[in-house]
């Protein structure tokens, strides 16, 4: 059998065809020297599986790595979502608190919207004096108006003067609460409201009070007259008044009340989300009905 040429492959076979030998294998050097290699086959099957065994291995362990990259990318991206969104709530619940405070509105940041300017802590007389904090011309003027009502009453020894307020959604109102000791005969009590559109920092007068409830002057007067109609049926059975001698306008004139205009010296307040009205009267007469008038409020609930 004649020799392969340099760099050729021999391939012995069987008589059957098939390779049953060795691979002769000769390789020409670059120095001219030869030097003839014999691979045995079944090395090689054996490598084949270990090989492929080994690409999977690795294929499996890059996929693990660009699973664990993607992984941890979305993880970092789940953290900054999530941080952004705390520091978004707590922004939104910071704005929200200050639009609940409407300290934006404030002239005095550290003061709460309504505060006390003056206080002469005396129990049984008491001045106490409020200061609505709203830096607005218009609410000044008001401030200016309060201070110089309640000085009115100050002035004069046993006089006293008070105040409540409450914000219902967006108006603040304020009630002033005086009682006039002064008369020369029973004592006189006093009412003076505001109420105040905080979006708008705006004051509302009457009109747009009533308009805010839906309600009208005509169904004011009704209410104020079933209610002094009840006073005066309550006081006729515990025996305060004597119906054949003090009738229905009797009644009304011992009450410093005109019959013709239950609407005299009315007050709108809004407490606890409802109209209300203070409608001062007398609740101390020759009658002694200090006892049934003792609770009395001067509140008429006008919306229910």
């Amino acid at each position: 059998m004649a020799s392969a040429p340099a760099g050729a492959v021999a391939l012995v076979c069987g008589a059957d065809g098939i390779a049953s030998g060795t691979f002769e294998l000769s390789l020409q050097a670059v120095n001219a020297n030869s030097m003839p290699m014999h691979i045995n086959t079944a090395h090689i099957l054996r490598f084949i599986p270990s090989l492929f065994s080994y690409i999977v291995r690795f294929r499996i362990a890059q996929n693990r790595k660009r699973i664990q990259a993607d992984s941890n990318n979305i993880i970092i991206i789940i953290i900054i979502c999530a941080v952004l969104a705390i520091i978004g709530i707590i922004y939104f619940y910071q704005h929200q608190q200050s639009r609940d405070s409407y300290s934006y509105l404030k002239m005095y940041k550290d003061q709460p919207l309504i505060f006390t300017r003056h206080d002469n802590e005396n129990e049984q007389y008491p001045i106490v004096v409020p200061f609505i904090n709203i830096d607005s011309n218009e609410i000044l003027g008001t401030n200016d108006e309060i201070l110089s009502y309640a000085q009115s009453f100050a002035n004069k020894k046993n006089n006293a003067i008070t105040y409540e307020y409450e914000i219902n959604g967006s108006i603040l109102s304020l009630v002033l609460k005086a009682v006039n000791n002064n008369t020369g005969g029973d004592p006189i009590v006093d009412f003076k409201t505001y109420n105040i559109n905080l979006e708008e920092i705006k004051l509302l007068n009457a009109d747009e009070v009533l308009e805010m409830f839906g309600i009208n002057y005509n169904q004011v007067e009704a209410i104020l007259k079933n209610k002094f109609k009840d006073y005066y049926k309550q006081e006729v059975k515990e025996g305060y008044i004597d119906k054949s001698i003090c009738d229905y306008e009797c009644f009304l004139s011992w009450r410093g009340v005109d019959v013709d205009n239950y609407l005299d010296k009315i007050s709108f307040y809004i407490k606890s989300g409802q109209l209300i009205v203070y409608k001062p009267f007398v609740t101390k007469t020759l009658l002694k009905e200090e006892k049934f008038y003792e609770d009395e409020t001067y509140e008429f609930q006008i919306t229910s």
